[in-house]
């Protein structure tokens, strides 16, 4: 069970008072404190707080598909849900190869022109978007599992993080190695 902040009931003219541990057997009510914000959230005008509804409220879909990309089952490749990116929450994103994964359907039918103007931005944002009907989901998920994996695999990874400057050396690519060890 993890500790939050408590704030005491506003009373006339008395300061707040800090509340103990157990709200349960106290007058004071329990204020949620929200974890520090990371990554791309908040990073635009979207509301955040839009963005954790809608990860508490998952489609069947959604959450099928959350089985098998979360805890870095999928190539050991780190994804989140409901991802807020600029004024747009994404389904599902992997920051590390750029890629959104969008389950059309649910909350998306009935809004073609939004989703193409959506994924317009994003793909000039250098992500990689693929979507997926909510029947393909439900009845085919190893098919869009692979595909998944494969666009994974075929989206550019972020150059390395190698810094001279701290001591670290840049491999050199125009050097070849030959069969005897020398170099060419």
């Amino acid at each position: 069970m993890q500790r939050g902040f408590f704030r005491a009931k506003k009373r006339k003219n008395n300061p707040p008072v800090k509340a103990p541990i157990s709200p349960a057997t106290s007058n004071f009510q329990a204020v949620r404190s929200l974890p520090p914000l990371r990554g791309k959230v908040g990073m635009g005008g979207m509301n955040k707080y839009k963005a954790g509804d809608l990860r508490k409220n998952l489609t069947e879909a959604e959450r099928i598909l959350w089985k098998h990309l979360r805890l870095r089952q999928m190539g050991e490749f780190k994804f989140r849900r409901q991802q807020p990116i600029d004024n747009f929450i994404v389904d599902f994103v992997c920051f590390e190869r750029r890629l959104v994964v969008e389950i059309a359907g649910g909350h998306h039918s009935g809004q073609p022109a939004r989703d193409a103007r959506r994924d317009e931005w994003l793909k000039k944002q250098g992500f990689t978007v693929l979507r997926f009907w909510n029947s393909d989901v439900l009845k085919e998920i190893e098919a869009v599992k692979e595909r998944i994996l494969s666009a994974l695999d075929l989206c550019s990874a972020p150059p390395p993080s190698s810094s001279p400057a701290r001591g670290e050396e840049i491999p050199d690519t125009n050097t070849k190695t030959l069969s005897n060890g020398d170099l060419r």
